[in-house]
């Protein structure tokens, strides 16, 4: 069976001294084993479409319910990511935590543009701090793991410090935190916590669309990590290497 379609590749191993197998992340099937056959031959015409964070058209066959890839045409390898360690690192962080919240063979496509539209911004220099605490809360929020945010869990109020308990998934204002209801969560002040709102809500194509100081973007960032941490109770080796940078 031919099948043709786009996807990016999120993994990647090698097998032998000149096959890989990636896993590409595409709209309809969702995630995918795919063999490459001698794709890590200088030579092979399938070189550039079967590398990590290759996007491109691809040509698949079936047989025997394997995929094997047969050709392809590049859509974006994404070059300015790769010019530095940080938004290298942070874009393989983004490839391995799809990987691990994606279904094998169900629907990608929400996933799918959130990875590219978080990589293209990460191409255009912007704030790596900002991507990433979006990329993490809306991937929770598209795969079931949505916080409720809409105010305090207990009296249903907001005060300029919320408090985040990210094993709930809720938040509780700064009152009832007094109060002790609040023990283990969060402290997220005003904005950040705005932007958490936002992010979970807003339309797809506008999720990005805020900005925050710098503080409150480091408080955004280590409130989504640890929720994502948290919920999902993974280690994530792309992750404690772009922290250490």
């Amino acid at each position: 069976m031919d099948i043709e379609t786009t996807g990016i590749v999120i993994r990647e191993y090698p097998k032998g001294e000149r096959d890989k197998l990636i896993i590409v992340l595409t709209p309809e099937m969702g995630k995918i084993a795919v063999w490459a056959r001698g794709a890590r031959s200088q030579k092979s015409p399938l070189l550039s479409v079967s590398q990590l964070l290759s996007y491109s058209r691809l040509k698949l066959k079936k047989n025997a319910g394997a995929f094997y890839l047969a050709g392809g045409e590049v859509i974006n390898l994404f070059f300015e990511i790769r010019d530095s360690i940080g938004r290298l690192s942070l874009s393989q962080y983004f490839c391995e935590l799809s990987d691990r919240a994606s279904a094998d063979g169900l629907e990608g496509g929400e996933i799918l543009s959130l990875l590219l539209n978080s990589l293209y911004l990460l191409c255009k220099g912007e704030s790596e701090t900002r991507i990433k605490a979006v990329f993490e809360l809306r991937l929770m929020s598209v795969i079931g793991f949505r916080p409720e945010l809409s105010g305090c869990a207990v009296c249903g109020g907001e005060t300029d410090a919320m408090y985040f308990d990210m094993r709930e998934g809720r938040v509780v204002c700064a009152q009832c935190a007094r109060g002790g209801r609040g023990a283990g969560a969060y402290p997220v002040n005003r904005a950040a916590y705005e932007a958490m709102k936002y992010i979970i809500n807003a339309d797809a194509k506008k999720i990005f669309s805020f900005k925050l100081d710098e503080e409150s973007e480091r408080i955004l960032s280590k409130a989504t990590e640890g929720f994502m941490l948290t919920q999902l109770d993974i280690n994530l080796k792309t992750l404690d290497f772009y922290n250490k940078l």
